[in-house]
């Protein structure tokens, strides 16, 4: 299992617009054919789920980054870290990675994140693979979901049985 960047070749980087988008916007961008994900799950480049939002600003806090370094940031309004509807910019995480990174090593940090991510943290999203007949069809399920935690402009879950890649189990562009 991989999760990968989506490339776009000739395309430079990409640029997401900024702020928040509601999950049931009626004007929200359903993702085109052949992306990640199903044609029925949104897409919001560009953002990243609540949830994941605040278990990075928790983790910020356990390494001694305080609030007031990333309180100002677009999403993170306490009534919009509340509600799961919601999705932040991508960058206001980074940017608190960036802080966190600051105090300790990278791994750390990443380790200390995959320590406190308890199953119900990122919503349904986690019990995919927990309640599935078997942990590859859970997979499976997640690859087609990741874009519900993830930023779907960049993030990809891609799936490998016996060292190579079939249609059925990539979430992940064709490059």
């Amino acid at each position: 299992m991989t999760l990968d960047r989506i490339s776009r070749p000739g395309q430079g980087p990409a640029r997401h617009r900024q702020g928040l988008t509601r999950q049931y916007d009626p004007d929200h961008r359903l993702q085109p054919p052949g992306r990640s994900g199903t044609a029925d799950t949104p897409q919001f480049p560009g953002t990243v789920a609540a949830a994941f939002t605040r278990l990075n600003a928790t983790a910020a806090a356990r390494f001694g980054v305080g609030s007031d370094r990333f309180a100002g940031l677009v999403g993170m309004a306490p009534e919009h870290l509340a509600n799961d509807r919601y999705r932040t910019p991508a960058s206001t995480n980074i940017r608190i990675w960036e802080l966190m990174i600051a105090q300790a090593p990278w791994h750390e940090v990443s380790l200390h994140m995959a320590y406190q991510s308890t199953l119900g943290a990122l919503g349904l999203w986690d019990y995919l693979i927990t309640q599935a007949p078997t942990p590859l069809e859970g997979l499976r399920d997640a690859a087609r979901f990741v874009a519900t935690v993830a930023d779907a402009g960049t993030e990809g879950l891609g799936i490998e049985e016996e060292g190579s890649t079939s249609p059925s189990a990539t979430s992940t562009p064709p490059t």
